[in-house]
């Protein structure tokens, strides 16, 4: 059966995924509410740009200098998600797909690194072997607690900057010749100063109030096919207040926010995080993000992962995301079944912020 919030009762077990997965390593490292106390105090930034993965124009993996233990770690859960993804590719007899451009947050349990990155696929290598290359640097975890609607844009400027490497990658392909390495990378650093606790941005607030609610709400349909959107707005409120009763020590969640097209993704990643602190206490938490999307306007789906990371967390970046039992999406949230008075109809929010900053109804 799959454990979400629509089945609330669920949520006290163990997800069956880090049962089955990652029972060991998670019981081999620090839990992660405690790891702003831990050694990642200590440690520095490191804004090298770093990347590994395959382009067509060579028949192996491109990797950056692997000299720090977080690289290591980070580029293993790479290929172990990919490789799990591509099982249940095979498994499901779906075609090929190229992945979606994405781009995540992750923090890394055992060094206690958080990797910013983009995930960008080209197809795989010249002997036609899939695989998608990734550009990343990393911060100490224990530096950015959260993130918050607040204090998350100066990751979503970093991230925008991985992703426009696939305009390198591209001019690079094509070209002439055929020494198409990756030497144009190297000596590159990525700005990570702005990304700590003390660095607050609300310029969210001022742009999520110029986007009309019902423009967003008739931008968002597409994802919701299988419900109005006054049916989705109902499962969504019943949906959160879910999460309400359940946030507390022991709440391990996994989110995924719809994004809508042709509105700015950052204003919309920081409105769902606005949205989900009006419901749990993200402050306290240390989360990673995973985005699918061009962070500058496309549509995508934003991740919200509220305990340790796991491989399989990678087949959140791909087309097979919409299928994993551990997720709890709120695309798909279905209206619980209660006295249908507590569905009497609330005014409309003015603009998308109204909509997230409103006190969260009980029910």
């Amino acid at each position: 059966m799959k454990q979400n919030i629509d089945q609330k009762h669920n949520l006290n077990q163990k997800h069956n995924v880090n049962q089955k997965h990652d029972v060991n390593q998670k019981h081999n490292v620090m839990g992660w509410t405690d790891i702003f106390k831990s050694k990642s105090e200590r440690q520095q930034p490191d804004p090298r740009l770093r990347w590994f993965g395959k382009i067509p124009s060579y028949p192996d993996y491109h990797s950056s200098n692997v000299d720090e233990k977080w690289v290591v770690e980070f580029n293993d859960w790479i290929l172990k998600g990919y490789e799990k993804y591509q099982s249940r590719v095979i498994e499901s007899r779906a075609p090929r797909e190229l992945i979606p451009l994405g781009a995540c947050a992750i923090r890394l349990p055992e060094n206690e690194m958080t990797v910013l990155a983009s995930l960008l696929d080209f197809g795989g290598d010249s002997r036609n072997r899939p695989f998608p290359i990734c550009f990343y640097a990393a911060i100490p975890s224990a530096q950015w607690s959260g993130p918050t609607a607040n204090n998350v844009s100066s990751a979503l400027t970093v991230l925008e900057n991985l992703q426009s490497f696939k305009r390198d990658v591209a001019r690079l392909l094509n070209t002439p010749g055929d020494n198409h390495q990756m030497d144009s990378f190297a000596d590159r650093e990525i700005p990570l100063d702005r990304i700590h606790n003390d660095h607050t941005n609300d310029a969210w607030v001022r742009d999520a109030r110029l986007i009309p609610f019902q423009h967003w709400l008739e931008s968002i349909a597409p994802a919701i096919p299988d419900s109005t959107p006054g049916q989705w707005l109902t499962a969504l409120s019943g949906w959160g207040a879910n999460i309400t009763t359940l946030e507390g020590p022991d709440f391990e969640p996994t989110f995924r926010f719809p994004l809508a097209a042709g509105i700015p993704q950052d204003v919309q990643i920081a409105s769902w995080l606005h949205w989900l602190e009006k419901r749990m206490d993200l402050s306290r938490r240390c989360v990673s993000l995973i985005i699918t999307g061009d962070i500058p306007s496309h549509g995508g789906y934003l991740c919200v992962i509220a305990r340790p990371l796991m491989s399989d967390d990678f087949i959140l970046l791909t087309p097979q995301a919409t299928d994993l039992p551990f997720v709890d999406d709120a695309a798909t949230a279905k209206t619980l079944e209660r006295d249908p008075s507590q569905d009497e109809a609330s005014s409309t929010p003015a603009s998308l912020y109204d909509f997230v900053s409103a006190t969260p109804p009980t029910h």
